[in-house]
């Protein structure tokens, strides 16, 4: 059993909180971007930290920056000047040591880029960080600690996404020459197969963002021309699952009508309706 213990700091369930886990080191701050000129009234998170700002939308795949600071509220307001695009702050307090956080920061943004979940914003990697068989241990049970509070406030950065041969709960979509499979993720985030197909054609009506979806993945060679249709050219995460069925089809569509499993239910019968 885990204890985690909450702060809220602006007496705002939905604001600014400091979190803790019983009988654990270290502590986490919560920022949405909107309540940033309060944590700086707060004069709270000014030591070492490493943090992840996250972001997304409709058309742009959900993404992380991840960073190490010695002043986390001096960070955010440097972050907040700097970089538009950014929703909600997280701050991981370990300690004050260096090598410690260089460390987290490394091991996070590895982790982080091999499971493919977020689009990853940093350009590059730090150094390999090696520690000794006392600092190791300690700062891999922290990260574990990390990784729980992460998933708890529905950011599953580190959760390994299931494969198609060993995932359950299949859904699939088919229009025309197009087939698609996929699955539904943690905040209803909807992921298409590799190899899955969509229409090339798009209907009169389709809406705009759509439209700029579709060209996006093209684009980044997500959605490539197969014959008389695209293929997925890997797994893709998208934010809703009208948007995964609305570029399969080229049209508007509502996505939680048109998955279906293998029962022929819809998403909208099996997790809605329950």
């Amino acid at each position: 059993m885990t204890i985690i213990k909450i702060r809220i700091l602006d007496n705002n369930p939905n604001g600014i909180l400091e979190i803790k886990i019983a009988n654990r080191s270290g502590k986490v701050i919560i920022v949405p971007r909107g309540e940033l000129q309060e944590f700086i009234h707060t004069k709270e998170g000014m030591s070492r930290t490493i943090y992840f700002l996250f972001g997304g939308s409709d058309l742009e795949k959900s993404f992380v920056y991840i960073g190490q600071t010695d002043n986390f509220q001096r960070r955010l307001t440097q972050q907040d000047a700097t970089r538009d695009d950014w929703d909600i702050a997280f701050g991981f307090f370990p300690g004050d040591n260096d090598v410690d956080i260089r460390y987290l920061e490394g091991k996070c943004i590895q982790l982080a880029r091999d499971i493919g979940r977020y689009e990853i914003k940093n350009n590059q990697i730090p150094l390999k960080i090696s520690l000794d068989n006392f600092g190791k241990p300690v700062n891999d049970e922290f990260f574990e600690d990390m990784n729980i509070i992460l998933n708890l406030f529905r950011y599953p950065i580190f959760q390994k996404l299931p494969k198609k041969e060993s995932a359950k709960d299949i859904y699939y979509f088919t229009i025309g020459n197009a087939k698609a499979s996929g699955i539904l993720l943690e905040n209803n985030k909807f992921m298409v197969f590799e190899g899955s197909t969509a229409r090339i054609e798009e209907r009169p009506g389709f809406f705009v963002s759509g439209k700029n979806l579709r060209r996006l993945l093209k684009e980044e060679k997500v959605l490539v021309k197969n014959g008389d249709t695209y293929i997925f050219t890997r797994d893709y995460i998208f934010e809703r699952p009208s948007s995964a069925s609305g570029v399969i089809a080229g049209r508007n569509s509502n996505g939680w009508n048109e998955w279906k499993n293998e029962e022929n239910k819809t998403l909208d019968e099996v997790k809605r309706k329950k």
